[in-house]
């Protein structure tokens, strides 16, 4: 599973350090109300997308022993779902145009109802790589695609300087990864539905809680459009960006190995609380001082990639990537009860974020605008988190005494160079004035960060007898990259 996530890590890190550098480019040369304009459309599409999900490869992943029948059967319901998807899109563009009243909305929404078709086509045999945790295979897939679509979103946002360029890369995207997919996988998948039940029969959870999660995230993005306008969703919608790059690309590839790993070991019989904590303490090591380390250093950040006309998501940042350092537990929670298939579980605890969120949604965003957005995000994770807490430690007899042990060293040197870096008058305060000063700040904040809180958290394991666990791991791994890497320049010399 380490090894896996490693790899979905690298690709999250790559891609996102070229899409970082695109979207610093694109802010300069793009409106927010272009970013709005394609955020409100993918919104729409997502949510068609996730009303029509069936959970085939969750299905393929758990099943011990997937054959052709299966594995077609997962190509076809993808392929009728999908050309479901692209008609509810295209047949609602013309209303969801005049609801935003935006003209430029409809013909977004048709040809993302395009795109949905040319994703539904991929080879499903790629499914073989997450359920043999081949993740290095999966890397160039999804690596290939994402670079091919940034290239093309600038090189047509120079040329166009409008939406149209956010479209041209998504279009670029799919149709790359529809072909790399038969280039990578020799399997040719069939039209039947031959064992449709098999695949349902699992599915039907999956689909009903994708469905919650669904309404839950995209009912603000929907919200924000009709009260406060496009523009304000583009802020909204780079303010949540920002602020959850450490969920984004540490936990969500780790949860994709995990899904993976734990039904793996639910067939094998391993021992489920001991790999929880484990992958917990390993994700906070990462996530922890990420997330924190961002909205710290929100305000220059800013304020030197995007410029002013984005300073208003500044505090969206802050309060999102806080929001995000313990979402580890919700989210190995959510994944521990799918491989074992307790969705039902998982999908009451959806239910009651959904209405919390919409609650809150529906009265705050009138009188306090975009923190009133915010208000209701917060509250609705920490409504869920505090559920899965809860359930999953009863169900799975798992000791909060034990999360601790795991995690308190993070903790403490997280907490440690949250105080460094405030001392320096740079945390959490407004971004000073002129690019050098901004461009220094950044380096000074994240350099005497990175090492209060290295060397807090090795001085409290030695103190603590170096314990086997995320440290070790995490060293291990450093030394056999520096092996591996002085034992290939010196072979380079020779």
């Amino acid at each position: 599973m380490v090894k896996g996530a490693s790899w979905i890590v690298a690709w999250r890190v790559v891609t996102r350090g070229l899409g970082l550098v695109s979207t610093i480019i694109l802010v300069r040369l793009l409106l927010p109300t272009d970013f709005g304009l394609v955020t409100l459309a993918t919104s729409i599409a997502q949510a068609l997308e996730n009303l029509a999900a069936v959970g085939v490869y969750e299905a393929l992943i758990r099943e011990p022993e997937p054959d052709r029948a299966m594995y077609d059967t997962g190509f076809t319901l993808n392929l009728l779902r999908s050309l479901f998807v692209a008609l509810c899109i295209a047949a609602g563009a013309s209303a969801a145009s005049r609801f935003f009243t935006d003209p430029r909305l409809a013909p977004i929404l048709f040809a993302l109802a395009a795109m949905s078709v040319i994703a539904a086509c991929e080879n499903i045999g790629i499914v073989q790589f997450r359920r043999d945790i081949t993740f290095e295979k999966e890397f160039l897939l999804m690596v290939v695609p994402r670079i091919a679509g940034i290239l093309t979103t600038v090189l047509f946002a120079m040329i166009l300087r409008d939406y149209r360029a956010l479209i041209a890369g998504l279009a670029v995207l799919r149709v790359t990864r529809l072909l790399l997919s038969y280039r990578m996988h020799p399997y040719r998948p069939g039209i039947t539905l031959q064992a449709w039940r098999r695949i349902i029969g699992f599915s039907f959870w999956t689909w009903i809680s994708a469905t919650a999660n669904m309404i839950k995230d995209r009912t603000d993005t929907f919200v924000i459009g009709r009260v406060l306008g496009p523009a304000k969703v583009g802020v909204y919608a780079i303010g949540m960006e920002v602020g959850a790059l450490a969920t984004t690309e540490l936990l969500e590839p780790i949860t994709t190995a995990l899904f993976a790993g734990f039904s793996s070991g639910r067939r094998e019989g391993a021992d489920i609380p001991r790999a929880f904590f484990k992958a917990i303490s390993i994700t906070f090591i990462l996530t922890l001082p990420a997330g924190v380390g961002i909205s710290l250093m929100a305000a220059p950040l800013i304020a030197l990639m995007f410029g002013e006309r984005w300073l208003e998501a500044i505090p969206l940042v802050q309060i999102f990537a806080l929001l995000g350092v313990t979402k580890a537990i919700p989210y190995f929670s959510s994944v521990l009860l799918a491989a074992h298939a307790q969705l039902k579980i998982q999908f009451r605890i959806v239910m009651v974020g959904l209405a919390v969120r919409l609650i809150l949604l529906f009265t705050l965003i009138g009188p306090l605008g975009l923190m009133g957005a915010v208000i209701a995000a917060v509250s609705c994770f920490m409504a869920e988190e505090i559920l899965f807490l809860i359930v999953t430690f009863r169900l799975f007899k798992l000791r909060v005494v034990d999360l601790l042990h795991a995690t308190w060293r993070s903790i403490l040197a997280t907490v440690a160079m949250a105080m460094a870096v405030a001392a320096e008058g740079i945390g959490w305060a407004p971004p000073a004035s002129g690019t050098l000063q901004l461009a220094t700040d950044l380096l000074t904040a994240a350099s005497s960060g990175a090492i209060v809180y290295c060397a807090v958290l090795l001085t409290a394991w030695r103190l603590s007898g170096r314990p086997e666990g995320a440290e070790t791991l995490l060293l291990g791994v450093v030394q056999d990259t520096w092996r591996h890497t002085t034992r290939n320049m010196f072979v380079r010399r020779a």
